[in-house]
């Protein structure tokens, strides 16, 4: 059985080349700490974190999948692709992000 950890903004820095992790101008322009303190920021940080975030899980669930389909190991993950739908809500509810930015991340 295979664990796959919660991916974060630097699930394919780990998962790709040496493991270095990239510089923030690297990593889609966005950031947890930015987050915390300043969650309503109009720079659009909220919106392309939880885009980031989003992408990031989902490479990581092809990863799964490849594994268990070319090993047949089963795997456990920690976060599932779908709860991003459920924080994007959350965070148009809360102020954190525009409309047009839900509506945008509804299309994926």
């Amino acid at each position: 059985m295979q664990y796959f950890p919660e991916a974060d903004v630097h699930y394919l820095d780990r998962v790709t080349g040496d493991g270095t992790l990239l510089d923030e101008k690297f990593n889609g322009r966005c950031n947890l700490e930015k987050f915390y303190n300043d969650p309503k920021c109009p720079d659009g940080n909220s919106y392309r974190l939880q885009a980031w975030l989003y992408s990031n899980r989902v490479l990581q669930y092809s990863d799964a999948l490849e594994l268990l389909l070319s090993t047949g190991q089963g795997v456990v993950m920690e976060r599932s692709v779908y709860s991003d739908f459920v924080f994007m809500e959350a965070m148009f509810q809360q102020g954190y992000i525009h409309k047009r930015c839900k509506s945008l991340f509804a299309k994926r």
